[in-house]
């Protein structure tokens, strides 16, 4: 539409000073206007569903996402979005043994999904915010921008702070891979699109009253392991892929030794879309080699009724979701994928994962900003097996998720039952809960504690050893914790940090399933993670009232062999009662997944 010269100077001052009109707000992004909606109680405006690249459906099935260019001049014509209502998730998949059977009934699902959501507070402390960017967990085959609400966190940073949720492909619409993808698209575009996505957010966040140089990537499991993955990521996302030589491809050469994606010199984080990290229980389980991936590939294929990947990208989404559903089913039974693991993920490809995580931070192969990294008290409970009662079926278990029997058969020794059996199961705060509402007393045997041990290990807490001590020896600020409260169990966190509810305590409802909140601990962690988002120190700035006085969170220091201390917060009504310890998971037992191999080889 045409506007007159008026509304161009309005269209000018809104640019930078948008107008708030009773419940709805207006803001002039480019060629773009975004009308989002106003909680007066928390004083929040939110943009919801926000398309950061254009819907990757047809022949953009399994390719780089294109992203949407919001324009940076102003013209006499401009888009109207509005942003008052959510937009749709994307495609959602669980694995059989998994008890879910739908992430969001609420929330609809689309191939058009690549979007996003902003909070910003509505009487804002500057003019420039920091800005914390979430990317959601699920495994890579679930979740949404409305998983983790930040509600809590920017109402409690009191105009300080401003919160982006990001969705990405999920399943085999996201993690595809095989030759023919390679040969005719991209593997791991759920990753790009995470990327896609905070180029999108530096580029357009200030029209938000964002900061671009002050944003902080956040993520939890799937979502922890991902910001892990886009600090291994080297390039924006509108630029093309070059053929790299590696040694993962059979050369001789490394792709650090061959200029990387174009020289790129990851002690230089000019440029990139984040300065900070914060990841919580990053998700490391085994990926798939490329055998695998081919018979995956296959699989689909035929259960898709197709025979081409051409075939697939025009394939109807219900053909493509009935295929998901039976691959599932197949794999499972056939022992393609073990219990706890989720079938589809990244895959080393040489290109966008030219390494295994471990090796990329060990050879500082990634961008070097600082980091807070933690876990769970116990982090395998839910990827475990409960019906697990010998040796030999957590062996045979095992053996699915790395495929290397005398592997398997070390691992074990280092979980003897003197010291992982179901006394340690029995004492979570979980299974008090979980027995609770049962009303039975259920049982544990000493074989699933040494599997749910070992794979929380495996998964999540040596990699956060591994992650810390890196980036740590880096001369990189670093700050490590144990969340002991809750659930004890992976996500523990969750609810402590991300809510639609203001001063959210962390009190847990899941069905019959009941756990208290702690308002004075969530009030604790929140400042924790907002003060490093603003700062990239989580023991900078004034503490806004008594609830929010904060124990120093000493750095992680991998250089001096008495100062690899972490944080510890548990169920204390007292936050000065938080202790710090020498890291736990500094032990024999995370080294020897660090030696091995096996540990280190796609399946």
């Amino acid at each position: 539409m045409h506007i007159s010269m008026l509304l161009s100077l309005i269209f000018t001052i809104a640019t930078f000073l948008p107008c708030v009109n009773g419940q709805q707000k207006t803001v002039f992004a480019g060629n773009y206007v975004y009308r989002g909606v106003v909680n007066e109680t928390a004083k929040i405006i939110s943009f919801y569903g926000i398309p950061y690249a254009h819907p990757p459906i047809g022949d953009l099935r399994w390719r780089p996402p294109v992203v949407k260019d919001t324009g940076s001049e102003l013209t006499e014509e401009f888009l109207f979005y509005d942003a008052s209502n959510r937009g749709p998730q994307c495609i959602q998949s669980f694995p059989p043994w998994s008890t879910e059977s739908a992430f969001d009934s609420l929330t609809t699902e689309a191939e058009d999904c690549l979007r996003l959501d902003i909070l910003a507070p509505k009487n804002p402390a500057s003019e420039k915010l920091p800005v914390m960017v979430q990317i959601h967990g699920g495994g890579y085959v679930s979740g949404n921008t409305s998983s983790s609400p930040g509600a809590s966190l920017v109402y409690q940073a009191n105009g300080k702070l401003i919160y982006v949720a990001i969705q990405y492909r999920l399943g085999p619409l996201g993690f595809l891979a095989g030759d023919e993808v390679a040969a005719s698209g991209s593997w791991n575009v759920g990753l790009l699109d995470q990327r896609a996505a905070l180029d999108w957010v530096r580029k357009n966040i200030e029209f938000f009253g964002g900061d671009p140089e002050k944003i902080t990537v956040i993520g939890e499991s799937a979502g922890g392991a991902s910001a892990g993955f886009q600090m291994m990521l080297k390039k924006r996302s509108d630029l093309p892929w070059p053929d790299m030589k590696n040694t993962i491809a059979g050369s001789s050469l490394t792709w650090m030794e061959t200029g990387g994606f174009n020289g790129f010199d990851f002690r230089d984080p000019t440029g990139f879309p984040f300065r900070a990290a914060i990841m919580e229980s990053p998700w490391w389980s085994p990926m798939m080699n490329k055998d695998q991936l081919n018979k995956q590939y296959q699989l689909f294929l035929r259960e898709a009724d197709c025979s081409t990947l051409d075939c697939l990208r025009k394939a109807p989404i219900s053909a493509i979701k009935l295929a998901t559903e039976s691959s599932y089913n197949i794999s499972y039974n056939d022992g393609d994928f073990a219990y706890g693991t989720y079938y589809w993920g990244p895959a080393m490809d040489g290109k966008v994962i030219p390494e295994h995580p471990m090796q990329a931070f060990k050879e500082n192969h990634v961008l070097n900003i600082p980091i807070m990294i933690n876990h769970a008290r116990d982090e395998g409970f839910e990827a475990s097996n409960v019906s697990m009662t010998t040796e030999a079926e957590v062996a045979t278990d095992l053996e699915i998720l790395w495929r290397n029997k005398s592997f398997v058969t070390d691992a074990l020794k280092n979980y003897p039952t003197t010291m992982f059996n179901k006394s340690v199961v029995e004492a979570l705060d979980f299974v008090s809960a979980l027995r609770k509402a049962t009303g039975s007393n259920i049982s544990f045997s000493d074989e699933f504690a040494r599997l749910e041990s070992l794979l929380g290990e495996a998964f999540v807490n040596c990699p956060t050893r591994f992650i810390a001590s890196a980036v740590s020896r880096r001369g990189l600020d670093t700050f490590k914790m144990i969340f002991d409260a809750g659930s004890q169990i992976h996500g523990a966190t969750h609810p402590f940090l991300f809510s639609d509810t203001v001063n959210a305590s962390g009190e847990i409802t899941h069905g019959p399933i009941t756990l208290p909140g702690n308002e004075k601990l969530a009030a604790l962690l929140r400042t924790y993670f907002i003060t490093f988002t603003i700062y990239a120190d989580p023991n900078e700035g004034p503490a806004d009232d008594e609830r929010r006085v904060r124990p120093i969170w000493r750095r992680y220091l991998e250089t001096k062999t008495d100062n690899k201390k972490i944080l510890v917060l548990r169920n204390s009504t007292d936050p000065a009662s938080t202790t710090r310890i020498d890291d736990p998971d500094d032990n024999n037992r995370c080294a020897f997944f660090e030696s091995s191999s096996a540990y280190l080889e796609a399946i």
